[in-house]
């Protein structure tokens, strides 16, 4: 078929830009149609949902922390405060803390006890990842079967949060029941910084991607601020075994493991069931971060590789084939400005009203500049991976 008059002089490498910047213009719009509404629309009716007491089986909330005791001194309170209906206890673990972390943890097992339980360790195996030898040794002590965990540095969303994470158990969002692995929302405190934004659009465009997939029956991840299994999930599984060397994966590996074992994964979308977390403040913080979890996402299965990173992937080769085209042929400005609108338009349609509906909004007028700079810090992350993995957890 003949090009139209407008099109037949334009060289053949930028009609293959073109193309190119078309294509992933329009991923945008597909994950809009396909997953991101449809999960939008899920939080909306969520948050009308009223859980059942009787359902709620007994619970452990297990935490470790390594030099963590100012985190603690907030987290714990909150613990301590939840509306649980049923038997829960708390199991913290001291992970070789050289502050008053342990001090800390003994007076409260002392005030609390039972329901407050202390694991301390003071080295790790050699060769071992530290957090998840921690982890191990908090779950197995664990009383309950159906186990809760967050990290050091959050704070649950509500006191209702661990009521709405172990209400994923007996009706998940999209799983099977009953569920053997909860999928919840782990999202960052919002602060005027341009990183903060950058954090916050991350979380988000992450959080849609695997609630998403999970409520298709396609479960890749979760997050480790917030995610709940039972001790026949971690049975299962064989824990941390296949992982437990790399400095990954007590979160988004361990899914990976159950989706093989073929357990029913479940996702909880009420914002009560959020736990909240302080953001990275300085950008290598964020850098090693992320690092750490792109070099986890290496070991997923492709098929999740490919779900995971379409979107991602898409925006380098958008701006990439947009900002070479522009170059060589600046008279069709306007085609470069049209695509990117639309690429725009596809996320703000997907990403913004989940926000909302999550409470986790990220401001439309900040899109045109984060979604750019979140393309060119993805490119730069994933290189630097690919050169050196990463090899701290603390």
């Amino acid at each position: 078929m003949p090009l139209p008059p407008s099109l037949a002089s334009v060289p053949p490498v930028v009609l293959a830009l073109l193309a190119v910047a078309g294509v992933a213009a329009l991923v945008p719009l597909v994950y809009w149609l396909t997953a991101f509404g449809p999960l939008a629309r899920a939080v909306k009716r969520a948050s009308w949902q009223v859980l059942p007491p009787a359902e709620l089986p007994p619970l452990s909330i297990i935490v470790c922390a390594h030099n963590d005791v100012a985190a603690l001194r907030r987290l714990v309170p909150e613990l301590l405060a939840q509306a649980y209906p049923n038997d829960l206890e708390i199991v913290l673990v001291d992970d070789r803390s050289a502050d008053d972390t342990g001090f800390y943890l003994q007076q409260l097992t002392q005030l609390f006890t039972p329901h407050v339980r202390l694991v301390s360790i003071k080295s790790t195996p050699p060769g071992l990842n530290p957090k998840k030898y921690a982890l191990t040794l908090g779950l197995k002590v664990a009383r309950y079967p159906h186990r809760l965990v967050t990290d050091a540095d959050c704070v649950p969303a509500s006191p209702h949060w661990a009521a709405r994470m172990a209400g994923g158990f007996a009706a998940p969002d999209g799983g099977q029941a009953p569920a053997q692995v909860v999928l919840g929302v782990g999202a960052y405190e919002a602060r005027p910084t341009l990183l903060n934004l950058l954090v916050r659009h991350e979380t988000l465009l992450t959080a849609a991607l695997y609630l998403s997939a999970a409520r298709a029956g396609r479960a890749y991840m979760g997050v480790g601020r917030n995610l709940a299994y039972t001790k026949d999930a971690f049975t299962a599984t064989r824990g941390f075994s296949s992982h437990l060397r790399s400095l990954g994966g007590d979160d988004d590996l361990f899914v990976q493991d159950a989706v093989r074992a073929r357990l029913p994964v479940g996702v909880v979308l009420h914002p009560d069931g959020h736990t909240t977390s302080a953001p990275a403040t300085a950008w290598g913080h964020f850098w090693h971060q992320k690092r750490r979890h792109l070099g986890a996402g290496r070991r997923y299965r492709f098929a999740d590789q490919v779900r995971a990173g379409l979107l991602p992937v898409s925006g380098p080769l958008f701006y990439g084939a947009a900002g070479v085209g522009a170059a060589l042929a600046p008279a069709l400005w306007p085609v470069w400005a049209g695509a990117w609108a639309v690429r725009l338009v596809g996320l703000g349609a997907g990403l913004l009203p989940l926000g909302r509906n999550l409470r986790r909004p990220v401001p439309f007028w900040a899109l045109p500049a984060l979604d750019p700079l979140f393309c060119a810090v993805y490119v730069a992350l994933g290189l630097s991976v690919l050169v050196a993995k990463p090899s701290k957890w603390k």
